[in-house]
């Protein structure tokens, strides 16, 4: 089980890492890419290396992310870690799925990228409530600050519509920070609970 939990922690780590890194480098191989003129996933449909560095990217990091959860699962005792893990796993296939469905598969893009955004943040916010429970200020802080973010960036998603790139960056940069610091303390087998 230790070696399981350890795995889960590297993922935790290597999932935000490929996912903002493919990000950025589709976004430097994209020259026509605009901050204020784009949605993120505009570079998923993209001429050139761009598309398929965005698109394997998320899917890679969706995969680990499911990988992290399960070992955040298996980690966690008690209902509410648990049920923050399981919104998680359900956010990590939601990531996978942006990377899949591109802008040209509509509507499941759209399905995918409002799960991803809608879901990440309620698993943010409960494990604030269990760090909160358990004593972990630092982690309840870090998770309840995350989540303020996040629902400040999507509030500004759905209020633009387009020309989206900043907040949904804005949003994803914010979602990554809690499972760098717990993917972390997994890997250095360092207590979590």
């Amino acid at each position: 089980m230790k070696g399981l939990i350890r795995i889960a922690g590297i993922c935790g780590i290597l999932a935000p890492v490929i996912a903002i890194s493919s990000v950025f480098l589709s976004i430097f191989f994209e020259k026509n890419f605009s901050w204020t003129g784009n949605a993120l996933s505009d570079l998923g449909v993209s001429e050139g290396i761009s598309s398929p560095i965005f698109n394997f990217g998320l899917m890679i990091s969706g995969i680990l992310f499911f990988v992290y959860g399960i070992g955040l699962f298996n980690f966690f005792e008690g209902i509410i870690p648990k049920l923050g893990t399981l919104i998680l796993l359900m956010t990590s296939i939601a990531l996978s799925s942006i990377g899949v469905f591109t802008e040209n598969a509509e509507p499941f893009h759209y399905y995918a990228s409002a799960t991803f955004f809608l879901l990440f943040p309620i698993s943010t916010f409960i494990f604030a409530i269990y760090f909160y429970l358990t004593r972990r200020l630092k982690l309840a802080l870090l998770s309840f600050f995350t989540f303020v973010v996040v629902v400040i960036a999507v509030a500004w998603i759905v209020a633009m519509k387009v020309g989206i790139a900043i907040p949904e960056t804005l949003a994803s940069v914010s979602m990554f920070v809690l499972p760098l610091v717990l993917g972390y303390e997994l890997a250095t087998s360092k207590s979590i609970q």
